[in-house]
């Protein structure tokens, strides 16, 4: 996979280094439709956020209120923790990272499958300042080479973040995809990072969070409603999740709705 920023001429290069101001070039862009980005500094305190996004984590967004926040201020512990990690082998490494999978949320408020992108930005002298990030969601770019790895599980994902609610096993997940479940398994870990179940269950995790922040729902109905048919699992594994049991998650009025995949993986192992 080329690293898109390989691809700009000299020209346009050197163009951007004479910019003034970088808001008139990222103003424009933001206001496409669907635009998701986000830029950070080498404090890793959020510049811009562009309003695709901040429309999906629950931000305003005619104002940019993730303006000098961190990503702990917007999300639990262990997922800010986990986008702190990744942005470290940024803005510390100055490694490029490009389609990372990760969870994302829909203009509704729905668990989405999305590619995360991530380069460094640096001052004239080379100096690392922050970091530059985009979104896309998989419907736009996977499945559409042969050498995308990631649309062997597809069509599972597809399925998981669909009937969440329901009771899926391996055996229907691989048969989906065409594999046994023996090389289910290995794949999906292999390509997601996560196993198929711990995939899951930040779905109806994420699907969790949306109706606690926007319903009255009893939280047993909520519980029920995304798959955890044990009271007393969903409060435990929720609260592992997002740092808060379903009522204290309620109570904050939070808006989170985004969640790397390997958070789950760090917040402790999920029974496969």
């Amino acid at each position: 996979m080329h690293d898109p920023s390989s691809l700009l001429s000299p020209a346009v290069s050197e163009f951007l280094s004479r910019v003034h101001d970088v808001r008139t070039v990222l103003g424009p862009i933001a206001a496409l439709p669907g635009a998701m980005f986000f830029v950070k500094d080498a404090a890793y305190r959020y510049v811009m956020m562009s309003p695709a996004i901040r429309q999906s984590i629950g931000l305003a967004v005619a104002v940019d209120e993730s303006a000098g926040r961190t990503d702990f201020d917007l999300f639990p512990p262990l997922i800010a923790a986990s986008f702190r990690e990744n942005d470290r082998k940024v803005i510390e490494r100055g490694e490029t990272l490009l389609d990372e999978v990760h969870m994302g949320a829909t203009r509704h408020g729905g668990a989405q499958l999305i590619y995360s992108s991530k380069w460094p930005v640096r001052d004239q002298a080379g100096v690392i300042v922050g970091l530059i990030g985009t979104n896309r969601p998989h419907e736009s770019t996977a499945g559409q080479t042969s050498d995308d790895e990631t649309a062997l599980v597809l069509p599972a994902v597809s399925l998981m973040l669909r009937d969440f609610s329901q009771r899926l096993s391996v055996g229907q997940l691989a048969a989906r995809c065409g594999m046994s479940p023996s090389h289910f398994m290995r794949v999906f870990r292999q390509r997601m990072g996560v196993t198929a179940h711990q995939f899951l269950e930040s779905v109806r995790i994420t699907e969790a969070s949306r109706l606690l922040r926007t319903t009255a729902r009893p939280i047993a109905e909520v519980a029920t409603g995304c798959g955890f048919y044990d009271h007393s699992a969903f409060i435990k594994r929720f609260r592992r999740s997002t740092g808060l049991t379903p009522l204290a998650y309620r109570k904050s009025g939070r808006s989170i709705l985004s969640a790397d995949l390997s958070h789950v993986v760090r917040s402790g192992k999920a029974d496969a």
